[in-house]
């Protein structure tokens, strides 16, 4: 992850809410976001306290401000 990256997690990618030493939370917390709607679907919307959620319309904004996306599963 370069220093003008974003990294959503998704899906099954959002139980990282549960790593507290992931180098993600340590490294770049701040350019690190969790998908709202997958942390609820799977019962951790109370895990994310210090994490930043984004919904589907904020996802679409995340999008828009970055020149390039990258997605795999």
């Amino acid at each position: 992850m370069g220093p003008d990256d974003k990294l959503v997690l998704i899906e099954d990618a959002v139980v990282a809410v549960l790593e507290r030493e992931w180098q993600g939370w340590t490294l770049a917390p701040e350019r690190v976001f969790v998908m709202e709607e997958d942390l609820s679907m799977r019962g951790l919307l109370d895990m994310v306290a210090p994490h930043q959620r984004v919904n589907v319309d904020a996802l679409v904004q995340l999008t828009a401000e970055c020149e390039q996306t990258i997605s795999w599963h």
